[in-house]
């Protein structure tokens, strides 16, 4: 989702700082989305609100401008709603936390091993599913298969058991095998937007993937 800017709005009461530190707005296809932060939680819980239809620069900056001001709060049934004086403001809901379950992923980019994370080779395919402590999928020629573990962001894959097709194509079993070693580096998942986004111990990017 490509989104305008995001501005920073501190939080001016000091009952609102107790749930809510930031709020980070950005306007996106008629939709404006914000983010809760607060100081005991490691990860942000997004928050959504929609707007009408219209120029998203200007659905952005009208909830900026509803923003303003000192707000007392309601939080109830994974709502958010800000009130000036009795009447509310802004009403925002709590997404349902993203899982690494229940997609399959398409693979846009993983790292190579040389310091860069790259696309899939024109005409190949890459993809994956996790499904009770299995991942599986397609690296490109032959399908895939390893155990995995969780908790909380972080992750272990274990060694991938794969199919031993003749790859055709320049690059192609390169490709497999560099994904394969990255894939099983993995220590931390998250998203960017919905786009999931995996890591390694050093921070280094190992894939991101789009869901559907």
């Amino acid at each position: 989702m490509s989104a305008a800017p995001a501005r920073r709005l501190v939080a001016r009461t000091r009952r609102l700082d107790a749930e809510v530190d930031l709020l980070d707005v950005a306007g996106a296809d008629g939709v404006v989305w914000a983010r809760r932060r607060t100081g005991l939680a490691g990860r942000g819980e997004v928050l959504r609100v929609g707007v009408p239809a219209g120029d998203p620069a200007a659905a952005a900056g009208a909830v900026h401008a509803a923003l303003a001001g000192t707000f007392h709060y309601v939080l109830a049934d994974h709502h958010l709603t800000l009130l000036s004086g009795t009447e509310p403001v802004l009403t925002f809901q709590a997404e349902p936390a993203p899982t690494l379950e229940g997609a399959i992923w398409k693979v846009t980019g993983f790292n190579n091993g040389r310091h860069a994370v790259v696309s899939p080779l024109s005409g190949t395919v890459i993809s994956l599913t996790f499904k009770g402590g299995s991942v599986e999928g397609f690296a490109g020629c032959n399908t895939f298969r390893a155990t995995y573990t969780t908790e909380a962001d972080r992750i272990v894959i274990g060694p991938a058991a794969v199919t031993r097709m003749t790859c055709g194509g320049d690059g192609v079993t390169q490709q497999e095998r560099e994904f394969l070693s990255a894939l099983e580096s993995t220590t931390t998942w998250g998203f960017i937007g919905k786009l999931l986004d995996m890591h390694r111990a050093d921070g280094e990017r190992v894939l991101t993937a789009a869901g559907n």
